[in-house]
């Protein structure tokens, strides 16, 4: 009889500690914008607020928590449901393995306040040469909307006397051939303001000249990482050109 209650009582106090084992996984948790978490049990979910208990005061008054200021609901049973966003992003949170807790970085997304640079199309900029090595050619462009850029090419001769250069306003499209972003071609038209600086020819003094016209270029721009690449392009007046191109305001 003794061994008996002996294997009863044995029994009955695996199954309060496995009982007691499920009860502490079977919580909720509240993940607030700000990232931190509250151990719960949802009692109700309005249009305006999310009710809930304190997870260890199972018997406790009912608090309230804007839904605004919530990320998202983990259900007990692994189930999530979003409300917003969180107020910035996790770049290497660690993945917790309780079933019920389980969430990572992919469940937090960018916002706008991460800055302009997560857009790193919205700057570029290139440098670049002719191809008879004579001349830099330096562009920046600010995306206006879409694949349209305003441009600003500003170029200077190094071959010597009379110096020259000049500097080009633009409109510029900037159109990605695939979903990647790789690779790009290109075009833009402006009114292009060049000067020669005075020089002495030997025999008579040359004043410097300054003139005006239309032109345009073609190119393309293939990266080999996300933010720096290659870029050719011809112009209307003077050849060839090759160099690098950069995307992000942050290389400024």
């Amino acid at each position: 009889m003794k061994t008996k209650n002996t294997i009863k009582t044995a029994l009955l106090t695996a199954m309060f500690i496995i009982l007691s084992c499920f009860a502490t996984q079977a919580q909720d948790v509240i993940v607030k914008n700000d990232k931190t978490e509250i151990k719960a049990k949802v009692t109700e979910v309005t249009d305006l607020v999310i009710k809930y208990k304190k997870f260890e005061m199972p018997n406790g008054p009912v608090y309230n928590i804007n839904k605004e200021d919530v990320f998202m609901i983990i259900y007990e049973n692994g189930t999530k449901e979003y409300y917003g966003k969180p107020k910035t992003p996790i770049q290497n949170a660690p993945v917790k393995n309780q079933a019920n807790t389980a969430y990572d970085q992919h469940d937090y997304v960018k916002t706008d306040q991460d800055g302009d640079d997560k857009k790193v199309d919205n700057w570029v900029t290139s440098m670049a040469v002719n191809d008879q090595f004579t001349a830099l050619d330096c562009e920046f462009n600010k995306k206006l909307a879409g694949p349209v850029y305003l441009g600003l090419s500003s170029y200077s001769s190094f071959s010597g006397s009379p110096s020259s250069g000049g500097l080009y306003p633009n409109i510029a499209i900037k159109y990605p051939l695939d979903k990647s972003k790789i690779f790009y071609i290109w075009a833009n038209a402006g009114y292009n303001v060049a000067y020669v600086a005075s020089y002495y020819d030997g025999a008579y003094n040359i004043p410097g000249t300054t003139a005006g016209s239309f032109l345009w270029e073609i190119g393309a721009d293939i990266y080999f990482s996300k933010k720096m690449g290659f870029t050719v392009y011809s112009t209307q007046a003077s050849g060839l050109w090759f160099g690098f191109v950069f995307k992000g305001a942050k290389l400024f």
